[in-house]
């Protein structure tokens, strides 16, 4: 509830507010019509893109895919503009619900996947998370605000958003968002060790490396790519350019892309900060 309720308010009416899974009202009004429709809108040249792999024959499988693409007709494909300015409200915000728990949230505009920066982001975010983050120490560890404490971010193509969130106690809110803004300034002013960087590091090219452990993914990712506009096999280039991240990178791209302004907090339960 509390992810959505977010997602919606700082994405608005844009098609960003809603999740993968959509919403229960409109996958009930759904008909067979709509999906045949959205399908022949889709389906059309220059928003196609066919990947490959494992054992095969080349020629055979060029002479068949060619074959196939005398089915799809001549239309051409024209995407969807779906600008993104910043977020719709900012500021502190509260929905009522009846629960022990209270959960924070605090988002700030983010990238996208096609940016250049994404892996300076990537290391961002892992800098956040996980046991051994220096916000889980601080929230949860030391000071006992949180159950638990993290980053997450919903990327789109060009924009996006980045948020951090915590499970806590009923009114211990605000002192969960002032310790997000302590983070957030450190890390700002480039106040990051190099072994909190190289730990990072480490996470995010061992979690890359299960990701691409099956043909599938790579397959996956190489035609997601491609309708990116981005090269093939950029995979291969992840741990040189995720190694090259340093503090100072991480500190430009908060001062000038993300932490620009205020944020949006929104706090799930009884609690109010």
């Amino acid at each position: 509830f509390g992810g959505r309720r977010l997602r919606q308010r700082y994405f608005g009416d844009h098609p960003y507010n809603v999740g993968t899974h959509g919403l229960v009202e409109d996958l009930e009004a759904l008909t067979h019509a709509d999906l045949r429709s959205h399908w022949q809108k889709l389906l059309r040249p220059g928003n196609l893109a066919i990947a490959l792999s494992g054992d095969f024959d080349r020629e055979a499988a060029i002479a068949q895919l060619e074959q196939l693409s005398t089915h799809l007709g001549s239309d051409p494909f024209t995407p969807a503009a779906t600008p993104f300015d910043g977020p719709t409200e900012t500021g502190l915000h509260h929905e009522p619900m009846d629960r022990e728990q209270a959960v924070v949230f605090q988002a700030y505009p983010d990238i996208g996947v096609t940016d250049p920066g994404l892996h300076t982001t990537n290391v961002l975010a892992d800098l956040l998370n996980g046991m051994s983050s220096r916000l889980f120490n601080e929230v949860r560890e030391k000071r006992s605000l949180a159950y638990y404490v993290g980053a997450g971010r919903v990327l789109g193509i060009d924009s996006g958003m980045f948020y951090l969130y915590a499970g806590t106690a009923p009114g211990q809110a605000a002192d969960v968002y002032e310790q997000f803004d302590h983070e957030i300034k450190r890390l700002a002013a480039g106040d990051i060790t190099n072994d909190e960087l190289a730990r990072s590091k480490a996470r995010l090219k061992t979690a890359k490396r299960m990701q691409q452990q099956t043909a599938g993914s790579r397959t996956l990712e190489a035609a997601l790519n491609k309708l990116y506009g981005l090269p093939i096999n950029d995979f291969l280039q992840h741990d040189a350019r995720t190694d090259a991240v340093q503090a100072t990178d991480i500190q430009r791209i908060l001062q000038e892309r993300i932490a620009t302004g205020e944020p949006l907090r929104l706090t799930v339960g009884r609690a109010r900060g």
